[in-house]
């Protein structure tokens, strides 16, 4: 998993995971929490970090959206990296299996 944000942010979370060692990092989250909307920040500048211009990337190398994002363009290694840490693919060569689509569709 990359961890996104300031270096502060970065050291802050650092330290609480090899403080907790084997044990839970975060403990109880409160019920209430909408972790989805974390996870779309998290995806968002996770993806804005990683992603390369698309004006120069061969379509092999592109994503082109599709839906609410008819027509365009991204990075599909950086969408794939996205699609990694959410926990929604496989490292894997095979674009039917990567499942970026949802990355663009529900993350970004």
């Amino acid at each position: 998993m990359l961890i996104i944000g300031t270096p502060d942010d970065i050291q802050a979370v650092v330290q609480k995971m090899k403080k907790a060692g084997q044990s839970k990092v975060w403990g109880k989250l409160y019920s209430a929490a909408d972790i989805q909307s974390y996870r779309r920040i998290y995806a968002k500048s996770l993806y804005q970090t990683m992603a390369r211009d698309t004006a120069p990337l061969s379509w092999k190398e592109l994503y082109i959206g599709r839906k609410g994002h008819k027509g365009m363009r991204f990075d599909r290694d950086a969408l794939q990296l996205v699609a990694l840490n959410l926990g929604h693919s496989k490292e894997t060569t095979d674009r039917k299996k990567q499942r970026v689509g949802i990355v663009v569709n529900h993350y970004l």
